[in-house]
């Protein structure tokens, strides 16, 4: 009788169990901070991928682990189910694609469900906000256009704060406007007495300023614009350099066709 292969030390079930065990903590933590920049919206130029790489390799090296365990006790599970019966032993390739599919099975969802905690991590603490902005179930268009609204305008202006500037109380967001659609309903904004442009460098990928501008050409004079400090791409990350604000508010001038906005919110 055949002595069995003594079992490598890295496949004992608690080495295993400490490996995920690291690799669950890593992805709690490094995943989970990647993936709540990306929900709060921060410019993935300005961010780095190293936390995600070091937890992915822990996972890696995990699940590989667990494919050669699992495929290990697999094959000494047929070899004695071989012994005892020659039958079992005349389907060697078929059982061989059994064992490495189980394994890998085993392995991928490992893999899938340790990667996934980051995410719901990163979810827990922004679920709130997100459903919010995301799944908030808002009325966005009229169903009927009614006789009160034909010509109406602003009827009021206040002054903002400590600005002493004199706005419109009501003030046209931008976030999903854009093109020849968004120009036009800026136009008629500023028909009806809106002097508040509240618009984002990552609005629509840009095209929210791009569209503002063209629409305040000839009334800049009297509009009150507000932007942010952010790129197209998305918010500067905490710790950006002087330059880097320097550079948003170029762009947004470049885009809004002016030299000055009034107020710039950190996004």
């Amino acid at each position: 009788m055949s002595t069995p292969t003594p079992r490598p030390r890295a496949q004992h079930p608690l080495v295993l169990l400490a490996l995920w065990a690291t690799a669950a903590v890593l992805s709690w933590r490094l995943i989970g901070d990647r993936v709540m920049v990306g929900f709060i919206g921060i410019d993935p130029a300005e961010t780095t991928y190293r936390g995600v790489v070091v937890a992915g390799v822990a996972i890696l090296a995990a699940a590989v682990l667990t494919f050669r365990t699992v495929r290990r006790r697999l094959r000494e599970r047929q070899a004695r189910a071989a012994a005892a019966d020659v039958a079992a032993a005349a389907l060697p390739e078929r059982r061989q694609f059994l064992v490495n599919g189980l394994a890998g099975t085993a392995a991928v969802v490992g893999a899938a469900a340790t990667g996934g905690l980051g995410v719901v991590h990163a979810y827990g603490r922004w679920r709130q906000p997100i459903d919010e902005i995301f799944r908030a179930e808002v009325e966005k268009t009229a169903p009927r256009v009614l006789p009160a609204w034909r010509g109406a305008r602003v009827k009021a202006y206040r002054t903002l704060g400590r600005t002493g500037a004199q706005v419109s109380d009501i003030a046209l967001g931008t976030g999903a406007i854009s093109g020849e659609n968004g120009e036009a309903i800026a136009r008629d904004a500023i028909e009806r007495g809106v002097t508040y442009f509240d618009t984002a460098p990552d609005y629509s990928g840009a095209d929210s300023e791009h569209a503002m501008g063209r629409a305040m050409l000839g009334h800049r004079d009297r509009m009150f614009v507000a932007t942010k400090f952010c790129t197209p791409q998305g918010h500067l990350a905490a710790g950006s350099p002087v330059s880097a604000y320097m550079a948003a508010i170029e762009g947004s001038l470049q885009r809004l066709q002016t030299d000055h906005v009034y107020l710039v919110h950190i996004h």
